[in-house]
Parts: C-alpha cells; sequence; structure tokens
C-alpha cells in the first residue's frame, strides 16, 4: 500500500542525469549532469490525477518488452487533498490548492491488453457515491 501523497513526493524527486544524459547548459556552454525535477507553479480548479498502473520489463527468454500491471494499493484522501506546500507560485488564500475527490476509474485484470473499466464517483448534488459497470449502477462507499 502507498499514499497518494507518495506518489505525488516521488514524482517530484530529482532525477540526477548522468553522462549518457547530460543537459546542454547554454550558459556554460557544456554538457552537465543536472538535476532534473518537476515543480507545481500554479494548479488548475479541477485537479486530474493519473497514476502509471503498468510498467514495462524486458524479457530475455522471448528478447521483448512486457508489460505488467502495477497491483500496489494506492490510499487518498477522499476530503482533503492539500498541495499547498507543493505549489511554489502564489495562490489565494480564499480558494488554497486543496482538492476533495470525485471520481476514480478503475482497471480490473491481469494485464494491459485485457481487462475490464468501471468508476466510482461522488454525486456532486447529494455527496453520495456510486459504482458505475458497464449498465449496473449501485450505491457503494468512498472508500
Amino acid at each position: 500500500t502507498v499514499n497518494l501523497e507518495d506518489c505525488i513526493e516521488k514524482f517530484m524527486e530529482g532525477e540526477q542525469l548522468d553522462d549518457l544524459n547530460a543537459w546542454y547548459c547554454p550558459g556554460c556552454k557544456k554538457h552537465v549532469c543536472a538535476l532534473k525535477m518537476i515543480a507545481l507553479w500554479s494548479v488548475p480548479d479541477i485537479l486530474i490525477i493519473h497514476l502509471k498502473r503498468f510498467q514495462f520489463d524486458h524479457c530475455s527468454i522471448r528478447n521483448d518488452i512486457v508489460r505488467s500491471k502495477i497491483d500496489s494499493t494506492v490510499k487518498f484522501p477522499i476530503d482533503t487533498l492539500d498541495l499547498r506546500r507543493h505549489v511554489l507560485g502564489p495562490h489565494d488564500e480564499s480558494a488554497p490548492p486543496v482538492y476533495k475527490l470525485y471520481g476514480v476509474s478503475e482497471h480490473m485484470g491481469a494485464t494491459a491488453n485485457s481487462g475490464h473499466y468501471t468508476a466510482t464517483a461522488r454525486n456532486s448534488k447529494d455527496g453520495r457515491w456510486y459504482r458505475y459497470n458497464d449498465a449496473h449502477v449501485g450505491e457503494t462507499t468512498g472508500d
């Protein structure tokens, strides 16, 4: 199990480039082993987070690339995903970058080539959660 906050931290963590991936610095006009990183200056009113749920591995037997599903459970806050500490730019304190979960798309199946997608979503009018599975819809919890 991993927390969504940990996923965000990992996403924003710096990566030291090596000699094979050196960055050309226009200031010093040299290739340098720079620190590559992502930072948030601002965020939208509606935030969509897409988690990488498949990984690519080399299969030495077939000398091929094989996709496999990442089965780790991701825990996420339902009512308060607070991104204030991640946003570097100015933000309006009357509308801070704090999000409420409204839906999750879920893949069921062992591989990226097969499976089935369902969704769980919060009704914006009554706040109740519903599970959508093809033609079947039923009330559920946000957990």
